[in-house]
């Protein structure tokens, strides 16, 4: 028996570690898939970057999309990568530093991205980089510092300082942080979001986690990841397209692997396609990763889903389709 067909149009993602468009979260695509759900399963089948003319009839306000534009990226001289890493790139070639890294030029770097990019005080830079040290050595060494930093990034307008104002010229740098908080910003398509979630590798610069200057929009960034995946995730799971929140859910896990709400999502999803043991494995596997990385326990509604995943059918799990279905009856 034929059940319910949809279809979408995703970007996709080989997970390749030198694979470019993977990296900076472009993706390949996007391209259609077909969706088709019977018994409770769904099967995916791709079909390529434009729907066949018989399927176009079938869908109500269906146009092709227009060709993208080479986004900001490649347009730009300089690439600045912090989403779960640190990586420059200058003139599309990566700067591989020696044993002997300029830190504190890289510091500098850092602490104008997370203070705001633009129109920083010099002295909250002097503060970030040089904190404790006498008042004039350290705005002596902020100036040989940036003079250093603007031979490192090759571009004479990378950054501007006026009056002891600091900034960093987004035109011509691009900032991987910056790139996500506009996708999200910026009401778009679902491929937008896709991108989004893509730019997204980790915590903002995780070995500078214990600089207070980056703890602000490290853990903004965070949150506004973890929205996203959620509310994203249930809309998912509410339309019953389980293997597509699966997907979701793990590259939330790739980027943070401390979110219970991601754990929780897998549980329901593995658990409406009959997939039991994969829903128990995700739960084992949370809770081995927080007793011996954080020394607690999940939380309660964890193991309340856990304990109904054990004892219940499918439909009793408390997914957004469940819920719907337990209040239609």
């Amino acid at each position: 028996m034929n059940g319910k067909v949809t279809y979408h149009q995703q970007v996709s993602y080989c997970g390749k570690p030198r694979c470019r468009k993977c990296r900076e979260g472009t993706g390949h695509g996007p391209y259609w898939y077909r969706y088709q759900t019977i018994d409770g399963r769904t099967s995916r089948t791709y079909i390529g970057k434009h729907l066949p003319p018989e399927i176009q009839e079938t869908m109500e306000g269906y146009h092709e999309p227009p060709s993208s534009h080479a986004d900001e990226r490649e347009q730009s001289t300089i690439r600045i990568y912090t989403l779960g890493r640190f990586e420059l790139h200058v003139k599309d070639e990566r700067v591989n530093f020696s044993r002997h890294a300029p830190r504190k030029v890289l510091l500098l770097l850092k602490a104008l991205v997370c203070l705001g990019l633009s129109s920083i005080r010099d002295r909250r830079l002097i503060g970030a980089v040089w904190p404790g040290e006498d008042a004039d050595a350290a705005k002596a060494a902020f100036h040989v510092t940036l003079h250093r930093l603007r031979k490192l990034l090759q571009h004479p307008e990378a950054i501007a300082i006026e009056d002891g104002v600091v900034t960093l010229n987004t035109d011509v740098c691009w900032i991987d942080a910056l790139a996500f908080e506009r996708l999200l910003d910026t009401p778009g398509s679902a491929e937008r979001i896709n991108r989004a979630v893509a730019l997204y590798r980790g915590n903002l610069l995780p070995e500078d986690d214990d600089e207070r200057w980056s703890s602000c929009y490290r853990e903004k960034l965070r949150r506004k990841f973890l929205h996203e995946v959620v509310h994203i995730g249930t809309a998912l799971e509410a339309s019953e397209r389980w293997q597509q929140a699966i997907e979701l859910y793990q590259r939330g896990l790739d980027a943070d692997n401390l979110v219970e709400a991601f754990y929780q999502g897998l549980m329901r999803c593995y658990c409406a396609l009959d997939r039991r043991c994969e829903a128990i494995s995700v739960y084992q596997r949370m809770h081995r990763l927080l007793s011996v990385t954080l020394g607690i326990e999940p939380s309660a509604a964890t193991d309340e889903l856990y304990r109904s995943l054990l004892a219940n059918p499918p439909e009793s799990i408390g997914g957004p389709r469940a819920a719907a279905r337990r209040t239609a009856r």
